[in-house]
């Protein structure tokens, strides 16, 4: 502090007449250099007259008093600055730097890193130049590991050590060579406190105060005052890294957990889990689009509310004593009251929580249906192979009786004969392209397609040919133009118009006319090809008219009539290869008319 005045002394006031309260006052012993505090009280001597003779002064020694209030002080200034932060590197920095020059007038810390290494942190000194000095010395000699005094000895046996005076002899031994002696010397240590900080898990670091200028010597009150210190520094570390630790294991957990939850949601398959009561602890948005829920209402639901009782045997989704993983098919529940035809893979898991059966749903209703279909659309193939083959057969075994009874043929009996034979013959060949289309649908291979100039009214006319040989129907071509030439995948656009052709005649039993139109319309851009075929036939019911492209579909009306409800889908994704469009409009019981629109000169593929 500053200097007290001397005309304030209580002494001198008294001398003066002047009344004067004790007061306090801060003072340093010049042999030892020692600070002390006294309270000192003045009391006149004054004559018969009241007049001031002389004063008695009297000192009391208020050091240990003071002493103790400034470590009180020090002590919770301290505690607040540990207690606030959670930084505690800058926290030590901050305690170091307090530590100065009240109690201290050097103050070094250092810390145990996790990996067993002794690294100093802060250093503090009222002169920043000395601090950058200090800095530069403990980076060109840094603390030895395995040093008998200082730092390492303390942080290793977690012993503090005071000295009361630090001695020539004492420099010497720690230093590593004559130029780091001379840098110790300047610094003029005088006494020195290494204390370590104790936590639950041992020793977490070291707290060092030296006295140099102001030549203080530190005394086994000063040892513990600085004992007091470190311990609280010791808490706050180990309360700093195990909300450290908590908080790294925190966003592990958070970062596991977006993990898991991106894998869990990115699955396309359902999955749920059950918990020992039969309540749902876990889905992804795939079971609710699968059960017609939101995630919030799944997870407030018991199993019971999607098994229905005709599957609740085959389920398996409760936690059971025997925990084999189980595979089976069956149905669930939907909130709209639909079943949805499942394959269900499960197994149970023992969590910390308890056991949980975990379920990977897969819906298989489009399957089951395609197999139906496929099922049914096989079995109508073998019968309508069954009979083009079985009137071959006959016809062929007429015509060889004939010709072994060594008569001579009835040449329309032949040509009839043939001729049935080819119709059959062109039959077969329909049936046995459908069975290719669902191989290809199967397997990795593909149409071909192989555009090149074609006259498109050369085709229909040969299709029509072919076509009318084996039909009782009145069959027309008509065409705007007399040839029609385009790039086109001939053997596609033939197959399109025997199709088409083939439908027609076959869907009107009754017979009537079938009429084949071809023309070509530039006013489109590009100019375009259009086929045209119409007939008068049974239709196509107009509930059945948006599917009727569709795989495996057929109109609903077309009862004993054979066939594989492939055709349309064939033709239409010939069509669209060429860049082309297929339409049909249909009124039931009166007729159908189909319309095939090509570029005539786009190729796409």
């Amino acid at each position: 502090g500053l200097p007290f005045p001397l005309e304030r002394l209580p002494g001198r006031r008294a001398l003066q007449g002047e009344t004067e309260p004790a007061v306090t006052v801060r003072f340093r012993i010049y042999a030892t250099g020692e600070e002390r505090w006294a309270v000192i009280r003045a009391f006149p001597i004054v004559d018969a007259s009241g007049r001031v003779l002389y004063t008695v002064n009297v000192w009391q020694d208020a050091t240990a008093q003071q002493q103790a209030e400034a470590d009180q002080r020090f002590l919770a200034e301290a505690g607040e600055v540990l207690s606030t932060s959670l930084d505690i590197e800058a926290t030590l920095v901050t305690i170091a730097r307090l530590a100065v020059p009240r109690f201290a007038d050097w103050c070094a810390v250092h810390l145990v890193r996790a990996d067993g290494v002794v690294s100093q942190i802060a250093v503090a000194h009222i002169d920043p130049e000395q601090v950058s000095w200090a800095l530069k010395l403990q980076e060109d000699y840094p603390t030895d590991p395995g040093a008998d005094r200082g730092v390492s000895k303390v942080v290793r046996t977690g012993l503090p050590e005071l000295m009361p005076e630090v001695t020539d002899e004492m420099l010497v031994a720690a230093a590593s060579g004559p130029e780091h002696l001379a840098m110790l010397r300047r610094v003029g240590l005088t006494s020195a406190i290494v204390v370590p900080m104790i936590a639950r898990e041992g020793v977490v670091g070291a707290i060092t105060f030296v006295a140099a200028e102001s030549g203080r010597r530190f005394d086994e009150r000063d040892l513990e005052k600085a004992r007091d210190l470190a311990r609280r520094a010791a808490l706050a570390v180990e309360n700093a890294r195990l909300y450290d630790a908590e908080r790294a294991a925190r966003l592990i957990a958070e970062g596991a957990q977006v993990q898991f939850r991106a894998l869990f949601e990115g699955v396309p398959d359902a999955i749920l889990a059950v918990d020992a009561g039969g309540r749902f602890v876990e889905a992804n948005a795939a079971a609710g689009h699968l059960l017609g829920y939101e995630l919030g209402e799944l997870l407030t639901m018991h199993l019971r509310d999607i098994v229905p009782e005709s599957s609740a045997a085959d389920i398996p989704f409760t936690v059971v004593a025997d925990p084999e993983d189980l595979r089976v098919e069956g149905e669930l529940l939907r909130k709209d009251g639909a079943l949805a035809s499942v394959e269900i893979w499960s197994r149970q898991l023992a969590l910390p929580g308890g056991a949980v059966r975990i379920a990977v749903v897969r819906d298989i209703s489009a399957r089951i249906e395609a197999d139906q279909i496929r099922e049914e659309v096989l079995t109508a193939i073998s019968h309508d192979l069954r009979n083009p083959l079985s009137s071959i057969k006959l016809h062929a075994q007429s015509l060889q009786r004939l010709i072994r009874r060594g008569a001579a043929p009835d040449p329309k009996r032949l040509d009839d004969g043939l001729g049935a034979i080819d119709a059959m013959t062109t039959r077969v060949a329909f049936l046995l392209e459908d069975i290719v289309e669902i191989a290809r649908e199967r397997g990795e291979g593909g149409i071909p397609f192989d555009p090149e100039p074609t006259d498109l009214v050369v085709l229909a006319q040969r299709c029509a040919e072919e076509v009318r040989t084996a039909a009782s129907h009145e069959l027309r071509v008509e065409s705007t133009v007399p040839s029609l030439v385009g790039q086109w995948d001939t053997r596609g656009i033939e197959r399109v118009v025997l199709n088409l052709l083939t439908n027609a005649v076959k869907y009107s039993p009754a017979g009537g006319a079938v009429t084949l139109h071809i023309e070509r319309i530039e006013a489109e851009d590009p100019p375009r090809a259009r086929i045209v075929v119409a007939d008068d036939g049974i239709g196509v019911p107009a509930v059945d008219l948006p599917s009727i492209f569709e795989r495996y579909r057929r109109g609903r009306n077309v009862g004993q009539i054979a066939g594989t409800g492939m055709g349309l889908t064939g033709a239409k994704q010939i069509v669209e290869r060429h860049g082309g469009s297929i339409a049909m409009t249909s009124t039931e019981g009166q007729g159908t008319q189909v319309t095939v629109e090509l570029p005539i000169d786009g190729v796409m593929g």
